[in-house]
Formats: C-alpha cells, structure tokens, sequence
C-alpha cells in the first residue's frame, strides 16, 4: 500500500469515527492507493468530524451554508 503519512492520518481518523465516515475510509485503504480527490474528501470530512465535536463541547457555533446539519451531529450521538 502507498500512502503518505497524511493520507494514514486522514484514514485512520476517519475510521475510527465510524458510519459512513469509516465506510468511505476503508474503501480508500482497501484499493491501496488514495487519488488527490480521495484526499481531499477525507480532508474535508475530518474537518467536519472536528466541527462536530466542537459543537458537542460548546465550542464552535457556526450561522450559514457550512454549518452542519442535525442530521449529521446525530450521527455522532450529539444533542444540541
């Protein structure tokens, strides 16, 4: 498998986030090869991983089109 140490990070937090975080991750590490597209989505899903749980620790409020939504905190097993 050919990863930059990056792209490891970016999977195995992913994963260990689990739900269709996780599914997506493993099927990146599962080709064995990760594509600067690929990248970039893991890249932007372990920024709303981390917003997420700014949110559940009262940390981040965030008004707009880049706020996540409900669905997604419950995701996570968070209440606002």
């Amino acid at each position: 498998m050919t990863f930059t140490e990056r792209q490891r990070n970016l999977i195995d937090f992913c994963k260990k986030a689990g739900f269709g975080w996780r599914k997506f991750a493993e099927s990146v590490e599962r080709s064995g090869q990760c594509s600067p597209k690929q990248e970039d989505t893991l890249c932007t899903m372990k920024q709303r991983i981390d917003q997420a749980e700014a949110v559940k620790a009262g940390k981040f409020r965030s008004y707009g089109k880049n706020n996540i939504n409900d669905c997604e905190i419950m995701s996570f097993g968070l209440h606002i």
